[in-house]
């Protein structure tokens, strides 16, 4: 069994926070001042998952704006994160760690530059967008030497879903951009 990540552990104290204040709500409206014990606990709860979130020294970026590993972080190269959390820390991570895995790591970096992804948002369409792009002219790359026309014509199907599915990506980060 995996361990429980500080940001999950911090989520879910602050879930365990609102029961308490909301008993204590309805115990108050019992007996006026029964629920203090609730509203003094749900205070606990907050300021121990606030702990678990506050970073203990600077979150570091990488040029496509995702957040380094703070043990890993490299001086030069990188810039100081605004006001980040645990959350945005672990979450910016795991972006990496994925696209990583999915072998897209510098496409996706890139793209998110390209873009100036300002947002989790724009980083994930992004990525997503990158991934898309290198699996369809991975599935186009191999028809050139298909000898077999059902192989070849499934190959091009799947491509060309990938590529309606960034277009579809990008179509999403027009949008996004009007948010801002």
């Amino acid at each position: 069994m995996a361990t429980e990540k500080k940001s999950e552990q911090a989520l879910k104290k602050k879930q365990q926070a609102k029961f308490e204040q909301s008993l204590g709500n309805d115990y108050d409206k019992i007996a006026p001042g029964k629920g203090l014990v609730n509203y003094s606990l749900a205070r606990k709860l907050e300021k121990e998952a606030d702990d678990l979130l506050t970073l203990k020294e600077p979150a570091q970026m990488t040029k496509g704006n995702e957040a380094l590993p703070i043990s890993n972080c490299s001086h030069g190269i990188v810039e100081t994160l605004k006001d980040p959390d645990l959350i945005n820390i672990e979450a910016s991570q795991s972006r990496i760690e994925l696209a990583d895995k999915a072998d897209i790591l510098c496409m996706a970096v890139d793209a998110a530059e390209s873009i100036d992804a300002k947002n989790s948002i724009e980083k994930m369409l992004a990525h997503q967008m990158a991934a898309c792009h290198k699996y369809a002219m991975t599935l186009l790359e191999k028809t050139h030497d298909n000898r077999n026309t059902m192989d070849v014509q499934r190959l091009i199907n799947a491509s060309a879903r990938l590529m309606n599915a960034y277009q579809q990506r990008h179509t999403n980060l027009v949008k996004t951009a009007h948010w801002r």
